[in-house]
């Protein structure tokens, strides 16, 4: 049985940085050809810093829910905010409470996935980047290949923070999943 996952190489990571309290940014060898940025921020506070420099975050979309001591659930000035950072001009935006996945419906060269939980969140958040990888089922192919999504990288996000992470290099049909398992 082939199982090609477990004769790679572990991730690497080859600069990680601290940029002040609540943010972290990572130069990454996800696997041999494929490299990124893996980097994480604070909700409504702090955008990527590979942005262009000036670029401020946009006010939220509108007050804060439950604005005083009362809880607060689906933030919708965040999601507001989530969307107008991060979802302008973006080929697939996808908000979920609980989980949402989006995949590449060609392959790609290079892509960036964002995710966030927000402050309320109880959980941390996982977030994974799976490639769609093809192999001989048997020697010469005799019998085709068989197809599977291997995940290469993920990661955790704490309530009140967003994680992006960029992708460079190879072509692969790519599918980045948020999973935020909120007790019930």
């Amino acid at each position: 049985m082939n199982e090609p996952e477990k004769s790679r190489p572990p991730l690497t990571v080859h600069a990680p940085l601290s940029l002040e309290k609540g943010r972290g940014f990572q130069f990454v060898e996800f696997k041999p050809g494929m490299t990124g940025v893996v980097e994480s921020g604070r909700v409504m506070m702090d955008v990527p810093a590979v942005r262009k420099s000036g670029d401020k975050p946009p006010e939220a979309g509108g007050a804060r829910a439950g604005e005083g001591h009362e809880p607060v659930t689906r933030d919708a000035g965040e999601q507001a905010w989530f969307r107008e950072t991060f979802c302008n001009g973006a080929q697939a935006c996808v908000q979920g409470f609980d989980w949402a996945f989006a995949t590449s419906d060609r392959k790609l060269g290079s892509g960036t996935g964002i995710a966030m939980v927000g402050r309320e969140g109880t959980v941390n958040g996982r977030f994974s980047a799976s490639s769609w990888e093809c192999v001989c089922g048997g020697p010469f192919c005799i019998g085709g290949t068989e197809c599977y999504w291997v995940e290469f990288w993920h990661g955790l996000i704490l309530p009140g923070h967003w994680v992006s992470q960029g992708i460079t290099g190879g072509d692969h049909y790519i599918r980045l999943t948020v999973l935020v398992a909120t007790p019930r």
